[in-house]
């Protein structure tokens, strides 16, 4: 503190889940309020960065993006699930229909991989078991290397000896396993797992806790050497055995997605031994150099399986393609973390593989979030967007924040409505509540745009703040997206190569979602699988998925009511150069440039997904009277009553996790300035340093450990 009775005073820029992690975090601690004074600082309305979702007309849930949350995201399901926790204990919002953990979100079974076979789509159903009542966040379920590696063998074992039968390994040694592979596939898996279990003991007892990624890794002995040789011929002579086996056979799509699935398996053990990824102290991170593809390419996987489905899904479900460009040539994901990320979200998933929030992300990760810290103390301004942060004169601390405010709240401004008693985030701001309120509906009804998100907003600024190192704050945590970093720290880029550096060195793209109401059922326009997380589908709806059951949540009147909906979108077309702030009716232009590829994709590519929706006379075009829509719109007209969002905005761009990318990130312990910590999905907190929650969550946590030493432990 900045005195023995004055708390210090944390400005917070940006209403991220990162950020807001980060001040959940630091408010945990007994008596956090003796110690600390927190202003949150957020651009428009409402909390949530890219997971900002707001209600619009009928109680319409509009989403950035298609958020879910996966099984694996021990971090992130740790913080909500103390958060609502505190909403009960508070008793806040008692007549909210969600207000624990297990109301808020639902799991899921199945993911759908869509096959482009001889012409022809073909959905790929994968189930995973559901656990009822179980989530994720006691982090009892993370894997070392060594662990990961059986658990892939285990995996290849049930799926080949579900296939061929299994073959009984009693009384069969190592040496005639490996001499005679046609033996018997069980009894090389079965010699597989002793083999990798010994190697396990090995790598537990050296296993290196204080490395700052935690990854462990093996010490490099003798023994441990001639196991690892060992396993290598293990695996080499298992494969050689199962390719001979399945030339023998008959090629059906039963075979087919095995021979993936063991491929997938083999190939990327078969890279992590060669690339010696157990001895070395950066673990995963070692790989972090080259990209995914070219990586398995390099150990020898084949052409089939760098095409196929599964490993298209994997950079379609988090946006990794250079320039917004989803095509083979533009893949961009380093090798370690697509590695890392697979192994976790399959092999250590708890309760379920993935879970859909029973609400918009806004309605059941922010409102109570914002709930929570409101009444604990922490102060929130809405409507001051960041335009610089100043650097000292010695360029070594944060001394100046400057912001514009867009807006003047009459009174304290109270951001939440409420749509069936659940606390939610409007889509515009409360315009009743603001002094320049009416004048911005008036501007907005005559076709400005005065969206206060908008990088293109044509609504003047109402006034200046500029907030002073020692007088207004001590410490500065930076929650703003890294696409906006050249609008609002230029300073903090120009004075520092390492700054330099991470701009140059990570890359983000823009995005599209679609949300499509419609007027049939998922039973009725056929949909094959029961809410299934569809990827690797056509442009522009690489991912997809059945958002039904969120339509109970949602406001709608009337006998005439959607019974369906669906979420799509993918990567988006990116220029090298953002368009400037003063072309104001950009976004505009934007949207057209994610509609016309839609309407495409419902002419085209709609009958994998709605068999029972499409055109008498078209079998692949969707028949227009399956969107929901008011009034007398016909056809294509229909599309556009449905919510198509270009996410084009600075602070929406979606970092990927391109090769090498890892190296210039920055640790939200170590931003190199002083006064300034970082957190967000841009920063450096291990192998999981990409777009998603459970990264963002973690810098936030990691965040609050550089500032107070709390959280004493995290999950990475």
């Amino acid at each position: 503190m900045t005195a023995a009775s004055t708390p210090e005073r944390i400005v917070v820029l940006g209403g991220g889940i990162a950020a807001m992690t980060a001040v959940f975090e630091l408010t945990e601690q007994p008596n956090w309020q003796d110690k600390y004074d927190i202003t949150v600082y957020q651009m428009g309305w409402r909390l949530g960065g890219k997971g900002a979702s707001g209600r619009g007309e009928d109680g319409r849930i509009i989403e950035h993006g298609l958020h879910l949350w996966f099984g694996f995201y021990e971090n992130a399901f740790n913080v909500m699930g103390r958060a609502y926790q505190a909403f009960q204990d508070m008793g806040l919002y008692p007549d909210s229909p969600i207000r624990s953990i297990d109301k808020a979100f639902a799991p899921q079974e199945f993911f759908e991989y869509d096959e482009h076979i001889d012409g022809t789509w073909m959905p790929w159903d994968m189930p995973f078991k559901v656990t009822p009542n179980e989530y994720p966040g006691d982090g009892d379920h993370m894997l070392t290397i060594i662990q990961a590696i059986l658990k892939v063998i285990e995996k290849m074992q049930e799926s080949v000896s579900s296939y061929f039968g299994g073959t009984s390994a009693d009384n069969v040694t190592v040496e005639e396993a490996v001499a005679s592979p046609e033996s018997g596939l069980a009894a090389l898996i079965s010699h597989g797992e002793y083999l990798l279990q010994r190697a396990h003991e090995i790598a537990m007892q050296l296993h290196l806790a204080d490395q700052a990624d935690n990854v462990p890794h093996l010490a490099r002995t003798d023994e441990t050497t001639e196991a690892h040789g060992f396993l290598q011929g293990l695996l080499e002579s298992f494969f050689h055995w199962f390719e001979s086996e399945i030339e023998k056979l008959p090629i059906t799509t039963e075979l087919r997605r095995l021979i993936l699935l063991i491929q997938m398996g083999y190939y990327n053990i078969k890279g992590v031994l060669e690339d010696d990824v157990l001895f070395n102290p950066e673990g995963f991170d070692s790989i972090n150099d080259e990209e995914y593809t070219a990586w398995l390419a390099r150990h020898g996987a084949p052409q089939d399986l760098l095409i196929s489905a599964l490993l298209s899904g994997v950079y379609d479900m988090a946006f990794t393609y250079r320039d917004g460009i989803p095509t083979f040539e533009n893949r961009s994901v380093a090798a370690g973390t697509a590695v890392y990320g697979m192994l976790r979200m399959f092999l250590t998933y708890q309760g379920a593989v993935f879970f859909k929030m029973n609400a918009g992300m806004g309605d059941i990760v922010f409102a109570p979030l914002y709930a929570v810290l409101s009444q604990r103390g922490v102060k929130f301004n809405f409507f001051s967007r960041v335009t610089n942060i100043g650097v000292s004169s010695d360029k070594t601390s944060v001394q100046t924040i400057d912001m514009a405010l867009q807006a003047t709240p009459k009174d304290t401004y109270d951001p939440l409505i409420f749509v069936k008693n659940l606390p939610a985030w409007p889509n515009d701001p409360l315009y009743d509540q603001l002094k320049e309120g009416a004048q911005m509906q008036a501007m907005q009804k005559e076709g400005v745009n005065v969206d206060l998100e908008s990088f293109y907003c044509a609504w003047p600024d109402v006034g200046q703040l500029t907030l002073t190192a020692g007088q207004d704050f001590d410490k500065v945590i930076l929650g703003i997206s890294i696409g906006a970093f050249p609008y609002v720290c230029p300073e903090l880029i120009a004075n520092s190569s390492a700054w330099q550096d991470m701009i140059a060195n990570v890359p983000t793209v823009w995005t599209r979602q679609y949300e499509l109401w419609m007027t049939k059922t998922a039973a009725e326009l056929g949909t094959t699988s029961d809410n299934p997380l569809a990827m690797s589908y056509a442009e522009p709806g690489d991912v997809w998925t059945n958002m039904s059951h969120l339509l109970p949540v949602e406001d709608w009147q009337g006998s005439s009511v959607p019974q369906s909906i669906y979420y799509v979108g993918s990567v988006m077309p990116t220029p090298t150069t953002q368009p400037p702030p003063d072309q104001h009716d950009f976004p505009t232009e934007a949207k057209q440039m994610a509609l016309k590829p839609m309407e495409t994709y419902l002419q085209n590519s709609a009958a994998l997904i709605w068999p029972e929706g499409t055109q008498a006379d078209n079998p692949n075009a969707l028949d227009w009277s399956m969107l929901f829509a008011k009034g007398d719109a016909k056809d294509e007209a229909r599309l556009l009553q449905q919510d198509i969002r270009a996410n084009i905005n600075p602070t929406e761009r979606q970092p990927i996790a391109k090769e090498k990318s890892w190296r210039f990130k920055l640790k939200p312990s170590d931003s190199k300035y002083g006064r300034l910590y970082l957190a967000g999905d841009w920063t450096y907190v291990g192998v999981l340093s990409f777009g998603c929650v459970e990264g963002a969550v973690l810098s936030g946590r990691l965040c609050s450990q550089a500032i107070c030493g709390y959280p004493t432990s995290v999950f990475s």
